[in-house]
Order: C-alpha cells, then sequence, then structure tokens
C-alpha cells in the first residue's frame, strides 16, 4: 500500500473522522482555576490532542499560562475566546491519519478473514 492510497479519503475514514472529531473537539476539555495574590484566572481549553480554543479570563493570568503550551503563542483573539489555528490544523491532520490507521487495520483483518 503506497501512501497516497493510505491518506485517499473514503466512507469509512470520513466516519471514523467525524466520530473521533466531534467527541475530541468538543467534549475534550481542561478547566483550570487559579489564584494568588496578584491574580486570579479561571479558564476552558477545547481540543484534542492539543488545545485549540479558549474561554474565560483570557485576559489576566490565562494568557501568561497559554504561552508554555505547545504553539501556545499563536493565539489570537476572536471575540470573547482565543483561537489557534496552527494547532486546529494539526488535531485534524493527527485526527484523520487516526481515521486511516483504523481503515488500514479493518482492511487488514478482512483480507486475514478471508484467507
Amino acid at each position: 500500500m503506497n501512501i497516497k492510497e493510505f491518506l485517499k479519503p473514503g466512507s469509512f475514514k470520513i466516519a471514523v473522522f467525524l466520530l473521533v472529531a466531534i467527541p475530541g473537539f468538543y467534549f475534550a476539555a481542561e478547566e483550570t482555576c487559579a489564584v494568588g495574590f496578584s491574580f486570579k484566572m479561571c479558564y476552558r481549553a477545547n481540543g484534542f490532542p492539543l488545545p485549540f480554543i479558549v474561554t474565560g479570563d483570557t485576559a489576566s493570568g490565562a494568557s501568561d499560562y497559554l504561552d508554555t503550551l505547545p504553539l501556545g503563542n499563536y493565539f489570537s483573539r476572536a471575540g470573547n475566546f482565543l483561537l489557534n489555528p496552527f494547532t486546529m490544523l494539526i488535531n485534524f491532520f493527527l485526527i484523520y491519519l487516526i481515521a486511516c490507521l483504523a481503515d488500514l487495520l479493518f482492511k487488514r483483518i478482512k483480507s486475514a478473514n478471508k484467507k
């Protein structure tokens, strides 16, 4: 199997992608609250495996913490939340690779059962 065939979209890959992406993007969240002498913050970061949408007290101490995340310095303000398009694209790519691997696994199992 070559790489072109491995990455070619199919109905099974799209179904697996949607089954992983929708819960991964919406339900996978990290909620953090912290209080100190000079700051207080609460925020919620959504995304799997990398957070790409952050809501909450993003103007206070949360922005300092977000800079420590992978690709955290690419967050940009969009209304009431922070959005990181680079991590969103990485998440899409990683979840699609998971779908491609699942498709490859099921094809191998199917061909082994025919023998």
